[in-house]
């Protein structure tokens, strides 16, 4: 158990300073955002630019270049963990939009999952229309609640 205990200490820390710095070089193209939480990094990723058409969960040439970019950087480091959560900017049809959202939380995680990233390190969840940045809803800001986001950790616990 003191074994256990050493190596736990002995673990380095997420640097979300350094983890942004290299996250925005990559994915400055993408119109991705980055917000540094001190013991996470939250990347947004806007829905428009990621799926082929808008109402689909397939990924688009530019959002597999982006998620390849932040498979390197889950890669080089193993024991950060991804939670993919997916939103979109809504219908008149709550289930519709709470299923298209998982879909494309899953389309993420399978995109990470295809560059080498274990399953057991990435979740995936929908969130439908219910999570807006931007109330009342226009057509403009409808764009700005359409979106994935990606919020990396390094969790204190092993395993799935």
């Amino acid at each position: 158990m003191q074994s256990w205990t050493r190596d736990r200490e002995r673990e380095p820390h997420l640097d979300s300073k350094i983890l942004t710095a290299i996250l925005e070089e990559g994915l400055s193209s993408s119109g991705a955002r980055l917000l540094d939480a001190g013991d996470a990094v939250l990347l947004s990723l806007p829905g428009p630019s990621l799926f082929t058409a808008p109402r689909r969960d397939r990924l688009s040439d530019d959002a597999v270049r982006a998620l390849g970019h932040v498979a390197r950087v889950m890669a080089e480091r193993p024991r950060l963990h991804a939670a993919v959560v997916g939103h979109v900017s809504g219908t008149s049809h709550a289930q519709a939009d709470m299923i298209l959202s998982e879909r494309r939380a899953v389309s993420v995680k399978a995109a990470l999952m295809a560059r080498g990233i274990d399953p057991c390190r990435v979740s995936a969840v929908g969130r439908g229309a219910d999570d807006h940045l931007a109330v009342p809803i226009t057509r403009r800001r409808a764009m700005t609640n359409d979106r994935m986001e990606i919020l990396l950790t390094m969790p204190r616990y092993d395993g799935c």
